[in-house]
Order: structure tokens, then sequence, then C-alpha cells
């Protein structure tokens, strides 16, 4: 990904949000849930990468519309059933809160 050059303590909460924005549709992509607004929010973030609003989306986060287009793509055809949380139950916190109450019960 390619970044401006304006790195001005300013701009970066401006770049930060449209990275977040990026980042999100990138996660809506892999949504694995059937609920009818993730399927639909799922199909909307598909085909956004290939609108005009993505491009403005790119620019306003400093990237290179193309080059995240393409990694993208490659991110997909590479790890197509990534996962970005762990099931319920399996993650971080549970695992701390499980040892706190653990060491708790002591």
């Amino acid at each position: 990904m390619i970044d401006n050059d304006d790195t001005s303590a300013g701009a970066r909460p401006f770049y930060a949000l449209w990275r977040a924005v990026l980042l999100q549709s990138i996660q809506d992509t892999y949504s694995r849930s059937n609920k009818a607004h993730d399927v639909v929010a799922k199909a909307q973030a598909l085909a956004w990468f290939n609108g005009r609003d993505f491009g403005m989306v790119c620019d306003m986060a400093g990237y290179d519309p193309h080059v995240v287009r393409q990694k993208v793509l490659e991110m997909h055809e590479t790890i197509p059933d990534y996962q970005w949380r762990a099931p319920n139950g399996q993650g971080w916190r549970t695992k701390k809160r499980m040892k706190e109450q653990n060491n708790g019960a002591r």
C-alpha cells in the first residue's frame, strides 16, 4: 500500500478514520454469519471494492486504490476462510477471565 506524504499529527486521525472504514469493509467480506443483515453487508462490501466510493476512501486513507484492491483479492485467494475473531468462548478475553476466576476461587 502506498501512503501519502502528509504524516503531520493533524492528518493522522483523518487517515486513521478512513483506514478503519477500509478495514471494516475487508472484515465484512469475510463474514461467516448467516444473519440476513450480515449476508447483505458481505455482498455490499464485495461490490463496494469495484465502485467509485472505494477509490475515494482509499485516497482519503492515503492508499492507492489499485494496490488495495489487488491485495484484498490476493488475500481472498490465499486465505478464503480467514477468521478475524476467535469463536465464542475461545478468545483471549475469555481465557483471561477464566484464569482470573480460577485464581480467585483458590
